[in-house]
């Protein structure tokens, strides 16, 4: 698996690719469906590459999300006879599914034993724009609603397309916006960078080494937070020159999902608990064990998490005494 095969919802639609990314190809349904979140009902179902010829063969790869009333879908396609890999974008109508826009975003050379790292990086959006960064090397951003490219920034890397170890689906690169600028790994993540958010210049750079060769990075109150497979570098948001703080290695716990702020604390998911963790003195994490986590958000009053069979839901007692209460 490739992604986490997220949902997105909003203005009363839920919205989420079916199948799943596996190399060259999206296994089971490759359809983008909506939904109704009151009721359920089904809105529609679309196929995009069906819609433009451009998207032709293209899967859909990554998390989808909505602004400006369209789905954002980030797609890719590998034309294995042309040795050409290809970065797409497609917009669909947030209430019919109809195509407003599609977009090329670059390509590079392919050959059939080149192996891509498994995780699909995410985009951000911010503002009606969206910052989409990927593993072929590119960075760009686009308007949601229009389709109208900004900018779009290549990312040349000796690493291109290797990354050594596996990397877990929830791993990708996701560009972090920030002020004025976007702070994001590049697609080997060998350096973090720090953009213009409206004209893509580079303004600094660090290497990722110096932060623990994260392979994600995760804005937290005023802090970045350098994830890696097995611990977690704090650096205040002016990365380029900033001490680091550092949560000791979880060599017993592995990672069993995407890390992700909560206030001022950042959450980790990790094997049978949750570590809750001060940026500012990350060697004291607070740990709630939990018996199953996986990819997870904590909202009103309780942790919603979902591993590869179901989705659990871990309430604090205030929160559960409240809803046993109104029942």
């Amino acid at each position: 698996v490739e992604d986490t095969t997220s949902v997105a919802a909003g203005d009363g639609v839920a919205v989420a690719a079916t199948g799943f990314a596996a190399g060259e190809r999206r296994e089971g349904d490759p359809r983008v469906y909506a939904f109704d979140v009151v009721s359920g009902r089904s809105l529609w179902a679309a196929s995009p590459p069906a819609l433009d010829a451009s998207l032709a063969q293209a899967i859909v790869r990554g998390q989808i999300d909505l602004a400006e009333g369209v789905v954002i879908v980030p797609m890719r396609k590998i034309a294995s006879s042309k040795r050409v890999a290809s970065i797409h974008m497609a917009a669909l109508d947030l209430f019919t599914g109809e195509l407003r826009w599609a977009r090329t975003l670059g390509s590079a050379g392919w050959v059939g034993a080149q192996r891509f790292t498994k995780a699909a990086d995410s985009i951000s959006i911010h503002d009606g724009m969206v910052y989409k960064c990927d593993e072929l090397g590119v960075l760009a951003a686009i308007e949601a609603a229009t389709g109208r490219v900004l900018w779009v920034r290549r990312l040349m890397s000796e690493q291109f397309g290797v990354r050594g170890e596996s990397l877990p689906p929830w791993g990708g690169v996701k560009p972090l916006v920030i002020g004025d600028h976007i702070i994001t790994l590049t697609p080997a993540r060998d350096w973090i960078l720090r953009l213009d958010r409206a004209t893509g210049a580079i303004i600094a750079r660090r290497p990722a080494g110096e932060l623990g060769d994260p392979i994600y990075l995760v804005a937290v109150s005023g802090w970045i937070a350098a994830v890696s497979q097995d611990r977690v570098v704090f650096v205040d948001e002016a990365f380029e020159n900033s001490e680091v703080k550092v949560l000791p290695p979880q060599r017993e716990r592995r990672l069993v999902g995407r890390a992700f702020a909560a206030g001022p604390r950042l959450m980790l998911p990790v094997t049978g608990a949750l570590l809750s963790i001060d940026p500012a003195k990350p060697d004291t994490p607070t740990m709630v064990e939990l018996e199953r986590l996986g990819n997870t958000i904590a909202v009103d009053g309780q942790v919603i998490t979902t591993d590869r069979y179901r989705a659990l839901s871990y309430l604090n007692w205030d929160f559960a005494d409240r809803v046993l209460t109104a029942r």
